[in-house]
């Protein structure tokens, strides 16, 4: 999570692949993922917008330059260059 240059907007990356311990590295959820990059209001909590990714990316969100935005994301696919 990220406030963003305008002070008021929060850039939030949700989604993330899970892993437990008992199961070494493997990923236990990537049918029921649902990644998006969240803007939430700082004031209210109200959700300003979301942008949802393809089902198997892992959004990560980054500071730009002043008032730009840029997302950054985990591919998980086919090993073809599709996610």
């Amino acid at each position: 999570m990220i406030l963003l240059p305008d002070g008021k907007t929060f850039a939030i990356a949700n989604g993330g692949i899970e892993t437990h311990p008992d199961y070494g590295r493997a990923e236990l959820n990537l049918e029921g993922m649902d990644p998006s990059l969240s803007f939430v209001d700082s004031r209210d909590g109200q959700l300003v917008g979301r942008l949802r990714l393809a089902s198997k990316l892992s959004g990560h969100g980054s500071p730009g330059f002043p008032g730009s935005k840029k997302a950054c994301g985990n591919a998980q696919g086919c090993g073809d260059g599709r996610a």
